[in-house]
């Protein structure tokens, strides 16, 4: 849910896309926006702590910059690790895997 409020944050127009699928071992989930996009020198920061990648919105707003940070950590408390590829003015693709029980 994390990364659905995060994408659906943006203001801009675009399309989110939930894709996930399983095999015998593993379920795995793609969150695809064409909101936005994250800049290239960003990407190593969007899972940290407090990070906000647009400092000039208002913290009001919602965004403390956790979001990521603690959704990454309960995917990697599965064991697994959470990925990010980004186009600017494109949009991101998150990704992570959960093992089935």
């Amino acid at each position: 849910m994390n990364l659905l409020e995060n994408a659906m944050l943006y203001p801009e127009k675009g399309i989110i896309f939930v894709k996930n699928w399983c095999d015998y071992q593993r379920i795995f989930m793609f969150i695809i926006d064409t909101v936005i996009g994250i800049k290239p020198e960003n990407l190593p920061y969007v899972f940290e702590r407090f990070w906000r990648a647009d400092k000039s919105r208002p913290s009001y707003s919602g965004e403390a910059g956790i979001e990521l940070a603690i959704t990454r950590r309960l995917v990697e408390l599965q064991g697994v690790k959470m990925e990010v590829t980004s186009k600017l003015g494109r949009g991101s693709i998150f990704t992570f895997y959960l093992s089935v029980a």
